[in-house]
């Protein structure tokens, strides 16, 4: 399995576009083993479900985030929409099951609103925050 190191800053808000094209923040450095699979396989279905709705955010985040994954660990994706429905939920589990027939990698999806994300008591749970801290922007 080819394996490539990115060095990232890491912090919630404030942002930057790397050479390699992913967001990260500007506060500590973290060192992240990633797949060229894994990257690969985020990046299409970041491309895929951008063609259903605009998304505000998008984040691989979990055991492949952190480089610890092994050949069964699932992709943990978070998506961040301005609103979210049935539809858009049904249309977004097809596209990740599509693409898990199609990588072999078992592809995980959480789709949250703004609103939930800025301004529910949702916004303060610890899966939020983690993800926020340690997901890597796609």
């Amino acid at each position: 399995m080819s394996r490539f190191t990115i060095k990232l800053f890491n912090a919630t808000y404030l942002k930057r576009e790397c050479v390699t094209g992913l967001q990260v923040g500007i506060s500590q450095i973290l060192e992240l083993s990633i797949t060229k699979k894994d990257l690969h396989t985020a990046r299409t279905l970041k491309d895929r479900v951008s063609e259903l709705k605009p998304l505000i955010d998008f984040r691989l985040f979990g055991s492949r985030a952190r480089g610890d994954a092994d050949e069964y660990s699932d992709m943990d994706i978070f998506m961040e929409f301005e609103t979210v429905d049935r539809e858009l939920k049904n249309r977004v589990k097809n596209a990740a099951w599509e693409l898990t027939m199609e990588t072999g990698i078992v592809v995980t999806t959480l789709l949250f609103s703004r609103y939930e994300i800025e301004e529910s008591p949702l916004r303060s749970s610890p899966i939020i925050r983690v993800i926020m801290e340690e997901g890597i922007s796609i």
